[in-house]
């Protein structure tokens, strides 16, 4: 099912159960002029508060990014607003209007959390901290405008990462974004750019070119996404940057420009001659945008069918990284 879709039918749904949710704790607490439409309302100007403290957040305030953080935050606005709206809309004493937004707020809670879960094993949101899928999804990182107009890409070290995996000035990788040209550069002392913000859609059966994110074949307790280039029972081989299937070389899609895939020998700089690889009834081959630094199927081999847990379909922040099937 299209992932937008999907997201859409779950705000729709949320913003009735929790107007249901609120005119029956405003009945509860007796308050007046109480009315569907305007516990409608209400919710519906909270939903767009809550976003625009989320929004802030992302684009300000990378420190305040943590759960707790934002669950302490979202109480105290999410207080004051009801407090605030109601008595614009319902009336009543201060006591019946801290009575409705904690009736609410509780209720509310269980409900929506239960509508979270179901939410989730549909679409659920990721980020993707390193620079394995970039230019494509990106970590950390820093653009540089060159001359002649394209991008490079920097990666850069996640804000939190003590010690940094790469310290600042040390040798590091880089991709130009419009030709996936892999460069050596020094590593940036900061970030300028944080991660892509994408949705998964588990609904979705992957096919050849998708992102897929899976359970990491070594350790299932990680999350990795990688592009899925090779499916069940193909005889697969990387060559001349490409990926050869059957004996054929694959038409990248247009999207994909002038990415190559190299094998691990090419990167290694070993004169290793490529291997073909038969994926069982139950394997898929996946490769990182970037493969010059990327772990992947070349290196710890294929991915199983029951690993995957879905197709990566919208880069959804920030705004001008916005995009369907990345």
């Amino acid at each position: 099912m299209n992932t937008l879709l999907l997201v859409a039918l779950f705000v729709l749904i949320s913003l009735v159960v929790q107007t249901t949710v609120l005119w029956f704790a405003m009945r509860v607490n007796r308050l007046d002029r109480r009315s569907w439409w305007r516990a409608g309302l209400i919710v519906a100007a909270k939903l767009v508060l809550a976003l625009a403290v989320l929004v802030s957040i992302w684009t300000w305030g990378e420190e305040l990014d943590s759960n707790l953080i934002m669950l302490s935050i979202g109480l105290v606005v999410d207080l004051f607003a009801t407090i605030g709206l109601l008595r614009l809309l319902f009336g009543g004493t201060l006591m019946r209007r801290l009575g409705t937004w904690a009736t609410h707020f509780v209720a509310g809670g269980v409900v929506g959390y239960v509508l979270l879960l179901g939410m989730r094993t549909c679409v659920e949101s990721y980020i993707w901290e390193n620079s394995s899928m970039s230019p494509n999804i990106r970590g950390w990182h820093v653009v540089e405008t060159l001359p002649d107009g394209n991008h490079q890409i920097h990666a850069a070290n996640p804000p939190d990462e003590q010690p940094p995996a790469v310290a600042p000035g040390a040798p590091s990788g880089s991709i130009v974004a419009e030709t996936y040209e892999y460069r050596e550069a020094s590593r940036p002392a900061r970030h300028t750019h944080g991660p892509d913000r994408f949705l998964c859609n588990k609904t979705k059966m992957p096919e050849r070119w998708d992102v897929i994110a899976f359970h990491y074949p070594k350790d299932p307790t990680l999350k990795y996404i990688k592009r899925l280039v090779g499916l069940p029972g193909e005889q697969l081989v990387i060559r001349d940057g490409a990926v050869w299937v059957n004996g054929e070389r694959l038409t990248r899609p247009e999207r994909l420009g002038s990415i190559r895939f190299l094998t691990d020998a090419e990167v290694l700089g070993e004169n290793a001659e490529p291997v073909p690889l038969t994926l069982g009834p139950d394997e898929y081959f996946v490769l990182g945008d970037n493969p010059h630094k990327s772990a992947d199927s070349r290196v710890w081999g294929p991915v199983k069918r029951e690993l995957i847990i879905g197709v990566v379909d919208v880069i959804y922040w920030p705004p001008s990284r916005w995009r369907l099937n990345p």
